[in-house]
């Protein structure tokens, strides 16, 4: 695969354009292009996951995910959990974030299986 440069990249009439560099302290202009093929996947919830099935989710999480992040509700800690994902690697990391509990999420990758990715997440609920 030959590669492109940068301008050549950027003379590609793209799908979408998204300029991020508002508030970007170093004045770089960073463009997302979705003809690129990169899409993301946002979920909401206003209800706890169970730790188990949400680790079950990230075992059988597709390959066509390579980053996520948000602030998930586990039923089974008081407190909100920050979450990263890049690749196949993961963190979470309790926080002391005020506000009200609930799950919020990201995903970007390629893709993405809208319904697949949402019917998964949604089955992570914690039943009481």
């Amino acid at each position: 695969m030959a590669e492109t440069s940068w301008e050549e990249a950027m003379a590609r009439p793209p799908a979408v354009q998204r300029d991020f560099s508002k508030g970007d302290p170093s004045g770089l202009k960073r463009v997302y292009l979705v003809s690129d093929g990169f899409e993301s996947f946002s979920f909401e919830a206003e209800q706890p996951f169970a730790a188990d099935k949400f680790q079950h989710f990230l075992e059988r999480l597709s390959h066509d995910v390579f980053r996520a992040k948000g602030l998930l509700w586990i039923a089974e800690s008081k407190n909100p959990y920050v979450f990263h994902l890049v690749g196949q690697r993961c963190t979470l990391d309790e926080s002391r974030r005020p506000g009200p509990m609930k799950n919020r999420l990201v995903q970007i990758g390629c893709n993405l299986n809208r319904q697949a990715l949402r019917d998964q997440l949604e089955g992570c609920h914690a039943t009481w």
